[in-house]
């Protein structure tokens, strides 16, 4: 169940959405440093991370708390964005999934490493600074329209 912001929080929209964003910036360049060290699945899993955090920074603009879930496809619709996604973006998002469970657990974290390959992961790396870049207009753009 999701719950709206009521208005008591010390934080205004425009702060929290900064505050995501600020992390997604993070993220991002964390996720190009691992992949020029070789560390691929923890690249990967930083490309997952930025994007849930770029979903939650759109959910703050719906007046919405973000829920404490790591399903992209789920964020996308509760930030009322899952019907702007292309089948390519869908099924991106839906893949990421794979390197956030994967990547948290060292019983199989050997075995997904070795199948993460430079090629795959620069071209998730270049899909997820597309996404972002799309996600951040959009919260900025939303709040601009709660500005207004």
């Amino acid at each position: 169940m999701l719950r709206e912001r009521t208005g008591g929080e010390q934080m205004t929209p425009a702060e929290r959405v900064d505050r995501w964003l600020n992390k997604v910036t993070d993220d991002i360049e964390t996720a190009e440093i691992l992949i020029e060290r070789g560390k691929l699945l923890n690249a990967a899993f930083f490309c997952q991370q930025s994007i849930e955090k770029a979903f939650k920074a759109v959910i703050e603009t719906e007046k919405v708390v973000p829920p404490h879930t790591h399903n992209l496809y789920m964020l996308a619709t509760i930030a009322k964005v899952d019907g702007q996604l292309n089948s390519e973006q869908t099924d991106f998002i839906k893949s990421l999934a794979f390197f956030y469970i994967e990547s948290r657990y060292s019983d199989v974290k050997m075995n997904v490493a070795k199948n993460c390959d430079i090629g795959m992961v620069t071209k998730i790396f270049e899909q997820t600074k597309e996404m972002v870049k799309w996600l951040s207009s959009l919260s900025k753009e939303r709040l601009s329209r709660l500005n207004s």
